[in-house]
């Protein structure tokens, strides 16, 4: 009988199993931090070099830009802070929010003194603001001064208070009775803190003056009470008693309730 050949085959090599394709992880997003470094440094470019600005950050560290306010959000912050303070009409303010106010205490101790969390910081072109929304009085104001149409350095940050935190004396220069007691009436409905109201040793003031205390840091309240009752500000009273109030009106003939 022919022998059968049984040829032996060598065993195939099992296949190897596809690699397991890891999902490419997703790509970490750069930490450019907040954008409110950005504006900072638009800032400082359009000063053209010209040094100051020490209310901002000097780093994106310890406040960012309210991106996400809406037109009604910064329009109604807008709203509160023009009770405190006379704003710039028909100027939107850049806003920022305060995060970590230890950080901008560092970058400055002076305007940043009384800042908490959640705090915001309005810039106008006039003007930098630093506002409480919680407290609802305005902590701080840089005045800033115009050159070549872009804003220029500005002064040492004035920490100033809010209306109901100083005191008022409104004394009657005009000799018309009862004239005194019509303004001081105006002023509280305003939110103004008038401790007294009495009679001025002037009895033929024309216009009414406002002079504040030079012992204590009033910020621009002076010249918005001045505006309210279509007065000045004055640097002294001649021949008037010094009051203990932190502001004294002297209210003129001219003056309408």
């Amino acid at each position: 009988m022919p022998r059968k050949i049984i040829r032996r085959t060598t065993p195939l090599a099992e296949e190897p199993a596809p690699p397991v394709s890891k999902p490419d992880p997703a790509p970490k997003q750069k930490s450019g931090g907040s954008p409110f470094g950005l504006i900072a440094m638009l800032v400082l470019v359009a000063c053209a070099g010209l040094a100051g600005w020490k209310y901002l950050p000097s780093s994106n560290k310890g406040a960012t830009k309210a991106s996400a306010s809406t037109t009604d959000q910064v329009a109604d912050l807008v709203k509160a802070v023009s009770k405190h303070i006379v704003v710039k009409a028909g100027e939107t303010p850049m806003v920022a929010i305060v995060q970590d106010p230890d950080a901008l205490r560092a970058q400055n101790a002076l305007f940043y003194k009384d800042a908490q969390t959640g705090d915001r910081l309005l810039v106008w072109s006039d003007k930098a603001v630093l506002y409480s929304p919680s407290r609802d009085i305005v902590l701080a104001m840089a005045p800033l001064s115009p050159s070549a149409g872009t804003p220029s350095a500005p002064n040492t940050p004035v920490a100033s208070p809010s209306k109901d935190q100083v005191t008022v004396e409104v004394r009657n220069g005009s000799g018309i009775l009862g004239l005194a007691t019509k303004a001081a009436d105006k002023l509280k409905a305003e939110g103004w803190k008038v401790v007294t109201v009495t009679n001025a040793k002037q009895k033929d003031a024309k216009s009414s003056q406002v002079l504040g205390s030079s012992e204590k840091t009033l910020g621009s309240l002076p010249s918005d009470l001045a505006k309210l009752i279509d007065g000045s500000v004055v640097s002294s009273l001649k021949d008037e008693t010094p009051s203990t109030a932190d502001i004294l009106v002297i209210v003129g003939g001219d003056y309408q309730p």
